[in-house]
């Protein structure tokens, strides 16, 4: 390739180039182009350099330690606390008023165990453990359907949640083989006895999708997601929770950050039969102070970064605990009279 006058020639021809002669002088549609063209290689570059400066998505490769980071709240929690396990829940035989057929009332049953399974991340205590208690010489008293029985009976199972269930005859619409109750979901806490939920429902087996759909951000806020800042970074401005997808924790959630105010005491291994055992902590935790919240930027099967943002005059530090917001509409999924009952 010959090089005439500073430009490759190829058979004899000059290539073409828009703005420019064959002596390389520009035009004035050149000299416009090579504008537009440094106009829009600058703009890029600047936006580049904006995004990078406003963006507040940390790179969890690179967070800092400093000093004020390794200072950590009082009482916090043990290696037990932060292994993530599952707390078991009895859900007990459903008082159930005539009329309402034995198909209804089990697969209410069964719909309440799954939904405890899905929304709240607990473990179902196994039903034939629990006739095996009853039927003790024991408990074998003991009259379940009183609510003063019932927990009294799941603290003899050692498990941290208790459901009861009330199945009355549907007062709504359906077709005759659509298995149909009112079911009334009343959900505790055990030791210390707190009630922490109440729901009735229109139970209709073809409709369960739309059960689920509104009845998980319920039980999912009568039992918030639970997490613990592992560690904090970036002159505590970032956290690491033990939390990650495999609970529920996802991208863009925000947490309420609270400080322990007594330790609890340690957790005791008891056995539940059946090779299942979990640990009870069997003095209440109170956590009765709100230093602030978070919000995930970062999640993974087992653990998540997050941003937080302190409340006035507070800190956000390792050890304490964060309490997923979930939030929800309280009408009924659909518009239905429930009827009275007593």
């Amino acid at each position: 390739m010959e090089i005439e006058k500073g430009l490759p020639k190829s058979d004899g021809c000059l290539p073409l180039n828009s703005g420019q002669d064959a002596k390389m002088q520009p035009t004035p549609e050149g000299i416009v182009g090579r504008m537009i063209g440094w106009q829009t290689f600058l703009l890029l570059l600047c936006s580049s350099l904006l995004a990078s400066c406003l963006s507040t998505t940390p790179d969890i490769n690179k967070l800092r330690t400093f000093a004020e980071d390794r200072r950590s709240a009082p009482f916090a929690p043990t290696l037990e606390e932060l292994t993530l396990e599952m707390p078991f829940v009895a859900v007990l035989a459903p008082r159930t008023q005539p009329g309402v057929t034995s198909y209804a009332n089990d697969n209410s049953v069964t719909f309440i165990k799954s939904m405890m399974e899905d929304a709240g991340n607990l473990q179902v205590f196994p039903e034939e453990r629990m006739r095996q208690v009853l039927d003790s010489n024991e408990y074998r008293m003991l009259d379940i359907t009183r609510e003063e029985d019932a927990i009294k009976f799941g603290e003899a199972l050692r498990v941290k949640y208790l459901v009861m269930l009330d199945t009355s005859p549907a007062t709504f619409s359906h077709d005759d083989d659509d298995w149909s109750a009112v079911v009334t979901m009343h959900l505790y806490q055990l030791s210390p006895t707190k009630k922490l939920a109440e729901e009735t429902f229109p139970y209709q087996q073809s409709e369960l999708e739309d059960m689920r759909l509104d009845l998980r951000p319920k039980l999912q806020a009568a039992l918030p997601l639970k997490a613990f800042l592992v560690e904090t970074y970036e002159r505590r401005k970032v956290a690491k929770l033990n939390v990650g997808m495999d609970q529920g924790a996802e991208e863009l959630d925000r947490f309420s950050v609270f400080r322990r105010d007594q330790r609890s005491s340690p957790p005791e291994i008891v056995d539940h039969g059946g090779g299942k055992s979990s640990r009870i902590t069997t003095h209440s935790e109170d956590y009765g102070k709100l230093v602030g919240t978070l919000e995930i930027f970062r999640s993974k099967q087992n653990e998540s970064w997050a941003l937080l943002e302190p409340a006035k005059g507070e800190e956000i530090l390792p050890g304490d605990a964060a309490f997923k917001v979930v939030r929800y509409r309280t009408d009924p999924f659909r518009k239905i009279d429930l009827g009275r009952f007593d």
